[in-house]
């Protein structure tokens, strides 16, 4: 005799009544999935709460914001504050820059003029003799050549071999020492009167490499005489003021033809 079939217990794989499952499925609501309605567990069809990406940010159903392409476009960078302050900075940077530069200018023009090293340009040293278009050919050594009475002379004919640059206590041969006023030397040449101490003191403005010739010299005009290429100045004494200014504007000065050219492994004799 067969029995009644009585109902088997529901268990995970009991068939009975059924509920749509998280994806529609037939083993009922997942606990904590989305909420009825929400195709695939989307979004709900009231669209989700505000928030950071809520309705309004630019994505579909509350999600990021996205770019023409779909794909994420991050919000706009807030506007940085003080920009203007960093522009007024470096503004006033450059500002201040200028003043130094033209400070520097002023304080330069102003030690120049006033004897402080040296004179501008264009001879404002008092008493300058200024000699232009002379001659700077070459003469056969031993040759004599007529400077017209300038004691130093100032330029003009001269031997092939420069007089090297130095104190010297006999006058020089002329045609040797104007080849080194070529060159860009200053020569002072002194009256052989002058006391010991005086002629001390001029030999004392020559330093090794320098270009400046020192000798005595008969018949100048003045105790001291001081000439370079093109200028000349005679002076008072050796403690005339005028001679570092001079020394400073014309040894290997503009008026210089050859500057830069030898003032040594010449010619170091005496006349």
């Amino acid at each position: 005799m067969t029995s009644p079939q009585e109902p088997h217990p529901q268990g995970p794989h009991a068939h009975g009544p059924q509920q749509p499952g998280p994806y529609g499925g037939p083993h009922g609501p997942a606990q904590g999935g989305p909420a009825p309605g929400a195709p695939y567990g989307g979004a709900p069809a009231g669209g989700m709460p505000p928030g950071p990406y809520g309705p309004g940010a630019g994505g579909p159903y509350g999600g990021p914001p996205q770019g023409p392409h779909g794909h994420y476009a991050p919000p706009p960078a807030p506007r940085k504050k003080g920009g203007g302050g960093v522009i007024a900075a470096v503004i006033g940077g450059v500002v201040l820059v200028l003043l130094l530069v033209v400070g520097g200018v002023v304080a330069f023009v102003m030690t120049r003029s006033d004897g402080g090293g040296g004179a501008l340009a264009g001879g404002e040293i008092e008493g300058v003799r200024f000699f232009d278009e002379l001659p700077r050919e070459h003469v056969q050594e031993g040759e004599t050549v007529d400077y017209d009475g300038n004691l130093p002379p100032v330029g003009g004919e001269h031997y092939p071999i420069w007089q090297d640059c130095g104190v010297y206590d006999e006058p020089l041969r002329a045609e040797y020492a104007v080849h080194s006023l070529e060159h860009g030397a200053v020569w002072i040449g002194y009256d052989p009167a002058l006391p010991e101490s005086d002629v001390q003191a001029l030999a004392d403005l020559y330093s090794p490499g320098d270009y400046l010739l020192i000798s005595p010299m008969e018949g100048v005009e003045t105790p001291v005489v001081a000439s370079a290429w093109g200028v000349q100045l005679p002076l008072d004494g050796v403690d005339d003021p005028r001679l570092p200014r001079f020394l400073a504007e014309y040894t290997q000065g503009e008026r210089t033809p050859e500057p830069g050219a030898a003032c040594s492994g010449g010619y170091s004799g005496a006349q």
